[in-house]
This record gives structure tokens, C-alpha cells and sequence, in this order.
């Protein structure tokens, strides 16, 4: 019987797909696979993001980790190059020893030939390549924090849109949701104004247009999935916002805040106070992206 492989392809950016990286990495890999004289009985391809510390759960490398194990005539994995498997030392090692030890199965890099090599040296050339991924997803973490912190700055949300708000015309600049917006207001304001409780509230609104309004998943909502009602923990977290006073703030990464929110406020900066206080007894300092 012919040995077998499996092969991976990955980007990380909407621009590495639209530039044919997937093709070109495929074409590779399948060109490998030739000088190994194994057949490719599975890939794995697509846009999966690679971030420090999280790779060891990533979904594509379990799915192809179990595969290995249940098809005992898989002897390869075959990347492109490293820093198509991860960029991060520890990690990559991390995979490395998991295919070995778990499947018999040992990863093959096309466009690398000397890391394949048994031994030391080759260990450390792989060590090095995994250390420029690294290197390079630290400047672009950086870049990207002062990207937020600059939008932040100009009163723009550079994060998903919360609740009752939608992609505008402008980047950054979030529009009022054509379904979402009237009830959603509806309920902040019913309870700054203490015309209902914060549960009461969400009672009206899980009982409102707002429920009907088109899943945010794409793939769903094109299945005809409405949003749904919503749990108690996620309204308490964004109705506290003050992305709806027209303040926007960022607390994690990035760290920024404007009272100049170019998006349209739905309450004013006393009823975000006043609804403060009923969710907590008096005011809370706020921490929202």
C-alpha cells in the first residue's frame, strides 16, 4: 500500500486569500507529497488565525491529530512552510511531539527541505523560523493595538457591533440596526427612566421585534436564524455600556476611551448613570469593547 499524508494550508489575513496564498501553498504541498511518494488523502485549508498561547487547542490540528489516529497509514503532515503551522516556538514544538508521540506521524515542510532532516541542527533552524513567526506576530499585535487606540481616539469602534448597532458607511462608525435599534432603546430607556426594572426590561425586549432580527452569523442568518432571546449576563454587560451614550471605550489590549463617539447615541450620559444604578446600586466604572 502507497504511504499516505495529510497536507494543511493556512492563511491568517482576507488579504493572503485574495492573493491565491491557499493555491499556491496547495500547489506545494501536492508537489512534495510527489517527492515523498506519499498520497495526500485529506487537507485541511482555509483562514484560521494563529495566535500566541491559543494554538494548542486549535480545531484544524485536533481534526487532523484525531484523523491520523484512526487511519494508521498517514505517516506525514505536510505544511508549506512553518509559519504556516504556528508562529510560536513553544507551540509548534508543542504539535511537532503530539503527531510523533500520538500518531506516528511526522510534520514535512515543502518549501523547507533542511528542517526535515533528523538531528539537532535542523531543530534549531526550525526554532529559529518559528522565532521570526513569533517576532512578526508581536509587531503586528502592536500595530494593530495602536490602530484601535488611534480609532478609539477619533471616537470610532473598531470591535464588533454591539447590540441595536450595525456596520455603517463609515469604518469604524457604527449605524443603528434597522430592526434591533427602536427596541433595544426602548428598553435602556425604560429602565433609566424607571419605568421597568433591568429583568423587566429584558422581558419586553426578548418579547420584541428585537428577537426577529437576523442572527449576527452570516451562515446562519442566510439559513433564515433569527437572533433569539437574550440571556441575562450579555444584556447586563452591554445595556451598562457607554458605547450607548455615545462614549467609546476600550480596556484590554488596547486602552482608550472618547466621550466624542462619532456613532449616534441612544440615551444621554445621565440615563447611562441612572441605568448604572439600577443594574449595580450607583455607579460603576465601565470596561467594554
Amino acid at each position: 500500500m502507497k504511504a499516505q499524508a495529510i497536507a494543511l494550508a493556512r492563511v491568517s489575513t482576507a488579504e493572503q486569500l485574495k492573493s491565491g496564498s491557499l493555491s499556491r501553498q496547495e500547489a506545494a504541498c501536492r508537489q512534495a507529497a510527489d517527492e515523498l511518494g506519499v498520497e495526500v488523502v485529506k487537507w485541511w485549508s482555509g483562514d484560521v488565525s494563529s495566535k500566541s498561547g491559543k494554538n494548542v487547542n486549535r480545531p484544524d490540528l485536533l481534526e487532523a491529530l484525531e484523523f491520523c489516529k484512526k487511519h494508521k497509514g498517514v505517516r506525514w503532515i505536510i505544511v508549506d512552510e512553518p509559519d504556516r503551522l504556528m508562529r510560536s516556538i513553544r507551540e509548534l514544538f508543542y504539535w511537532q511531539v503530539r503527531f510523533e508521540n500520538e500518531a506516528n506521524v511526522r510534520i514535512h515542510f515543502a518549501q523547507n527541505p533542511e528542517l526535515n532532516k533528523p538531528g539537532a541542527i535542523a531543530s534549531l533552524m526550525l526554532a529559529l523560523q518559528a522565532f521570526k513567526g513569533e517576532g512578526s506576530n508581536e509587531e503586528r499585535t502592536g500595530k494593530s493595538i495602536r490602530g484601535h487606540e488611534k480609532a478609539v481616539s477619533d471616537g470610532r469602534h473598531t470591535f464588533t457591533s454591539p447590540p441595536g448597532y450595525t456596520k455603517g458607511p463609515v469604518a469604524g462608525v457604527k449605524a443603528w440596526h434597522p430592526i434591533e435599534a427602536e427596541p433595544w432603546q426602548q428598553a435602556l430607556k425604560s429602565i433609566a427612566n424607571g419605568l421597568a426594572t433591568p429583568r423587566e426590561a429584558l422581558d419586553q425586549l426578548n418579547r420584541s421585534d428585537f428577537v426577529k432580527a437576523p442572527t449576527r452569523t452570516k451562515r446562519l442568518a442566510d439559513m433564515g436564524q433569527t437572533r433569539g432571546p437574550m440571556k441575562w449576563d450579555k444584556f447586563k454587560h452591554h445595556a451598562t455600556s457607554p458605547f450607548y451614550a455615545g462614549v467609546v471605550v476600550v480596556s484590554k489590549q488596547a486602552k482608550a476611551r472618547s466621550e466624542r463617539g462619532q456613532h449616534r447615541a441612544m440615551i444621554t450620559l445621565e440615563e447611562h448613570e441612572r441605568i448604572l444604578e439600577a443594574f449595580f446600586g450607583k455607579p460603576r466604572s465601565e470596561k467594554h469593547e
